[in-house]
């Protein structure tokens, strides 16, 4: 998760201005328009962030000229971060409920396609793609069509030198697990010790 705000390298700009020129700066990664600058008790709201070194303000900088500004903030106000916050919180509570052994029920499975075909689907909603290994888990960042955070799975890339990432065997005995299920009906009969149950929709 992100810190709450950003205050690196140095900053200069004129009185009434709207561009700001960054040094030693990473805008593009650390700031989003809607945030909030700071140097003092004068303030502005970021509109675009055009480089790691340039941004423009909304409205004229109401401060007096600053010119290698080390004393400035960047409060992550922008609707940006909120919904990364918001969707690292959701990923974070499904993979401990994983680990957990609580299991997760998504509100859809399948292939690429089938997770279009839930484009409009509201904020929140889990889609797990299961034509792949590990599964991927995407979740809807916002109600907008198509905007989805992910994928995100149990499973790393491979490490360095090729070194190849979890098996399958690896992320079970990490978890505690002897087996995963995974199924359109409900368990029937005496489960296995140490076994995990997925029921998804048909």
């Amino acid at each position: 998760m992100a810190d709450s705000t950003y205050a690196a390298g140095t900053i200069s700009l004129a009185a009434g201005g709207l561009a700001v020129a960054g040094a030693l700066t990473a805008f593009l990664s650390q700031v989003k328009p809607g945030d909030t600058l700071i140097q003092g008790a004068t303030w502005a709201v970021i509109a675009t962030v055009e480089s790691n070194t340039g941004l423009t303000l909304e409205k004229p900088w109401p401060g007096p000229m600053l010119t290698g500004e080390a004393g400035y903030q960047i409060l992550r106000t922008g609707v940006g971060w909120h919904s990364a916050v918001e969707i690292n919180a959701r990923l974070t509570a499904i993979i401990a409920a994983i680990e957990a052994g609580r299991g997760v029920q998504p509100d859809a499975t399948g292939t690429l396609a089938d997770r279009a075909l839930n484009d409009a689907a509201p904020k929140g909603f889990i889609f797990w793609r299961t034509d792949v290994t590990p599964f991927e888990l995407y979740v809807k960042a916002s109600a907008a069509s198509g905007d989805w955070a992910g994928p995100t799975s149990l499973q790393g890339p491979a490490g360095d030198d090729g070194t190849p990432g979890a098996t399958v065997a690896d992320v079970l005995a990490g978890l505690g697990l002897t087996s995963i299920t995974i199924s359109t009906s409900n368990p029937s009969g005496p489960a296995p010790d140490n076994a995990l149950w997925l029921k998804v929709p048909a």
